[in-house]
């Protein structure tokens, strides 16, 4: 049976009893996990958040974002800064993650090197498609056919 529990809680139920046998997690949680005696890393997906660029998406409503476009902006403009100053700034952001994440800085740097934040939608098109022919979708579906397209800011 598979069922949507928060990460924290996965890993706790993972280390103490045996409720869960296996779980799927965020980055973060997995480096926790990994430290775990009795918890084993069967497949790493860092391959295919690569190849589909999964990430994350901040989405709003339209009445939310109509009443909003401060918030909306300063999120946008906060992002920008976030992506500007990655490189600047390699080697102190990368202690910062690693000690706020309780992991290696080695690992740290590569998954920034490999994986930089960007306000791109990539990959998209890609990850449609594999879910269409996993039958997770009823039909084909491309980013440049949504209805909203245009508005989708680039």
């Amino acid at each position: 049976m598979l069922v949507k529990i928060p990460n924290s809680e996965a890993i706790s139920m993972l280390e103490t009893n045996n409720q869960i046998k296996g779980s799927i997690l965020s980055f973060s949680a997995n480096l926790k996990a990994e430290k775990l005696d009795n918890v084993h890393m069967i497949r790493d997906f860092t391959d295919v958040i690569q190849k589909y660029s999964i990430g994350t998406a901040l989405i709003a409503n339209t009445q939310f974002y109509n009443e909003n476009q401060d918030i909306c902006e300063a999120i946008r403009k906060t992002q920008n800064e976030v992506i500007e100053n990655w490189e600047k700034d390699f080697e102190e952001n990368a202690q910062l993650l690693a000690k706020q994440y309780n992991c290696d800085i080695e690992d740290v740097k590569d998954l920034m090197i490999t994986q930089p934040p960007t306000d791109k939608l990539t990959g998209f098109n890609d990850l449609a498609n594999l879910l269409y022919e996993a039958d997770m979708l009823s039909k084909p579906l491309k980013l440049e056919d949504l209805p909203n397209y245009n508005s989708i800011p680039r």
